[in-house]
């Protein structure tokens, strides 16, 4: 998880974990780039990610040695997160930005329906279509294997970072 609201976003998938009659043991959260404003160099990026790798490689030794845990944060009700996804999508399209497929990239697989967490984009047949609910977590842009999602209006200060290598089995549960 990145950024500053990680502690909530781990709370909140613990709590998650718990009613599904799993045993969370750990959990941390890493400082990562920007998705969503994109206001550091690729430079400061390329550090963040650097240091991540760091973060990720003590973490997973630390569950190695069982002496990690997980980290404490508070997650309020979904129905908050409901209010600010909407809150900030209007924000967002206030501000000239509305995300879309590009026809010549967007071979139509659905990746980005499937992983949108708010489920405001629908398949059609001519592609993805947003609603209203977007929470401006752009995976659509990220997770894209042909990186047909772009962003229509104001322009990004630097490119995001992408999940490449990524494939619609890495989000199904299939091994």
């Amino acid at each position: 998880m990145g950024g500053s609201g990680a502690g909530a976003a781990l709370e909140g998938l613990r709590r998650l974990l718990l009613e599904k009659g799993y045993r969370p043991l750990a959990a941390r959260g890493l400082m990562m780039p920007s998705n969503c404003f994109m206001t550091d160099s690729p430079e400061k990026n390329a550090q963040l990610m650097r240091e991540a790798r760091l973060h990720v490689n003590d973490f997973a030794e630390s569950i190695a040695l069982e002496s990690s845990e997980w980290q404490k944060g508070f997650a309020p009700p979904r129905c908050l997160h409901r209010l600010q996804a909407g809150i900030l999508g209007a924000v967002w399209r206030w501000g000239g930005r509305r995300l879309r497929a590009l026809p010549g990239k967007c071979e139509k697989c659905g990746l980005c329906a499937k992983i949108c967490p708010t489920k405001n984009i629908e398949m059609t047949e001519n592609g993805p279509s947003w609603d209203g609910k977007c929470g401006q977590c752009l995976r659509c842009i990220n997770f894209c294997p042909h990186k047909a999602v772009t962003s229509v209006g104001k322009k990004f200060l630097y490119p995001s970072y992408r999940a490449e290598g990524s494939k619609e089995k890495d989000f199904s549960g299939e091994q």
